[in-house]
């Protein structure tokens, strides 16, 4: 519980941005795991990734949503972002 509300927090700031995406990114594979064995979601919910049919709640959107993370755990946060300006201070 903690995690879904302190982790979009710290990405939001850029706090160990690369360590929250791939924190992101466990948590919505974990969710995923839990919906489709745990609340009984059917085939047509969890769907299929890039069909046809773009309201599928598992594969379609929570691509999505893990397509940015895998960006940020890459690149980093950027130049505005609390680690930029931290590793900027240290000599």
């Amino acid at each position: 519980t903690y995690a879904e509300f302190v982790l979009p927090i710290m990405l939001l700031l850029g706090v160990f941005t690369r360590f929250t995406s791939v924190s992101l990114i466990g948590f919505i594979a974990v969710m995923s795991f839990v919906d489709i064995q745990f609340h009984g979601l059917d085939t047509a919910s969890i769907g299929g990734m890039f069909d046809r049919v773009h309201d599928s709640v598992i594969a379609d959107q929570r691509l999505l949503w893990i397509f940015p993370l895998i960006y940020l755990a890459v690149r980093g946060g950027g130049p505005i972002s609390v680690d930029t300006i931290l590793s900027k201070m240290r000599p």
